[in-house]
């Protein structure tokens, strides 16, 4: 169970999807939470969720910004582990200026310093 003092409210922002058949405008509430479970803990439902991924924040910064690769510990909505490495392929390209800004929000409220784009670990 997570406690509603425990969950921070980061930010809102309008979504606008602009696809070759359809348009998808959403207003996104962004939340955060501290929950520092392993990813086993989770059931996904399998109708909304495929994969959950564990990547570190820096790292999805960079693959959102950068299309840097990343490599994610994966848990599937069929309790099995599925790891992959994240690419740029891999991502919504109408999504990735809003998920950049909400993992840029999620950066700020951690206290984690977003990398100089070009950096390598």
């Amino acid at each position: 169970p997570v406690a509603v003092h425990e969950v921070r409210h980061l930010g809102t922002l309008a979504s606008e999807r602009v696809y070759p058949d359809a348009v998808d405008r959403e207003v996104q509430e962004v939340f955060g939470l501290r929950h520092d479970q392993p990813l086993e803990h989770y059931l996904l439902d399998p109708r909304e969720v495929d994969v959950l991924y564990a990547v570190p924040l820096t790292r999805a910064l960079e693959l959102y910004r950068d299309g840097r690769y990343v490599p994610a510990v994966g848990w599937d909505a069929q309790q099995r582990p599925a790891d992959a490495l994240l690419h740029e392929g891999d991502l919504i390209a109408e999504a990735r200026a809003t998920t950049l800004q909400e993992l840029r929000w999620l950066a700020e409220w951690a206290g984690v310093e977003e990398p100089p784009p070009g950096a390598v670990d």
